[in-house]
């Protein structure tokens, strides 16, 4: 119990630490190339504006619980941490690397991938993801099916996802007993 409350007082100074530094940093109205004085028990020292935006966003990720790693961004990552990291199988590592997406190096017969390249990577995932989701957000707020473009209709798809690419919005409820949803095999004989 007192670990907790230990850890909850952490996160409680590290929020208000990084409130202080942001604030100090804005009056200051520095450039990243400028130097700080750091001043700790009568010792002072000149640090970097960069390094205190490292520590800012450092203390911010404490104060909301979350745990911190500093790693250099060349360490050079194997394919099995690496699909750890992104939440994917190694096999889909494998072909990111292969198709270009993800730069590496070997190492003997092994593939390595650095460390900041897939925090790149991984970024660059979630702000795709992030668009996709707004978008389709906006044109179901907006009651938009969506036009097919001529391409589209050029190419014949079949099943869910081509229907929708199309326009063709499935009717889909919601069983009350089993608690499922349920799509209508009116929208695709295939289905029935």
């Amino acid at each position: 119990m007192s670990a907790t409350i230990e850890v909850l007082r952490a996160s409680l100074a590290a929020g208000r630490a990084a409130g202080q530094l942001r604030d100090l940093l804005t009056s200051a109205q520095r450039d990243t190339e400028d130097l700080l004085s750091l001043s700790i028990d009568d010792v002072e020292t000149s640090i970097p504006v960069r390094a205190v935006q490292l520590l800012i966003d450092l203390l911010d990720d404490l104060s909301v619980g979350r745990e911190v790693t500093v790693a250099p961004s060349d360490l050079p990552i194997g394919t099995t941490s690496a699909s750890s990291l992104l939440g994917v199988s190694r096999p889909w590592v494998a072909n990111l690397i292969d198709r270009g997406d993800l730069p590496s190096t070997r190492s003997g017969s092994k593939r390595r991938v650095a460390l900041g390249d897939l925090i790149a990577h991984r970024r660059l995932t979630t702000q795709r993801k992030r668009q996709a989701a707004e978008a389709l957000g906006r044109a179901l707020d907006d009651g938009d099916r969506g036009q097919p473009s001529a391409q589209a209709e050029a190419q014949p798809k079949r099943g869910f996802v081509g229907n929708i690419r199309r326009g063709r919005v499935p009717h889909v409820a919601q069983d009350p007993v089993v608690g499922r949803f349920v799509v209508s095999a009116d929208d695709y004989p295939w289905a029935a």
